[in-house]
């Protein structure tokens, strides 16, 4: 499967993942002032793939949110180490 079908399917299914995909990142709404965006990966254990989604709102809490499609590619893990310092 590549993005473009991923997100045929994802849009006909009113913004659900393929059958056999599961969730495994779903980040926070980030805002821009009038618009925010949020990414979601998903993973398919069969076929050894992850897909991100890219959504786009605009609105406010107050208001409502008006969607704005989604974009979509595939991506694969990366681990990042991170160090820390702390105060003893």
């Amino acid at each position: 499967m590549d993005a473009k079908e991923f997100k045929e399917i994802f849009e006909e299914n009113g913004q659900e993942a393929p059958e056999g995909f599961e969730e495994v990142d779903n980040g926070d709404w980030v805002s821009e002032g009038k618009y925010e965006y949020k990414d979601v990966v998903y993973y398919s254990k069969e076929l050894n793939q992850y897909f991100k989604v890219n959504r786009y709102r605009s609105g406010s809490y107050f208001t409502d949110y008006d969607y704005l499609g989604v974009s979509v590619c595939e991506v694969e893990p990366h681990v990042v180490e991170v160090v820390e310092y702390r105060v003893k």
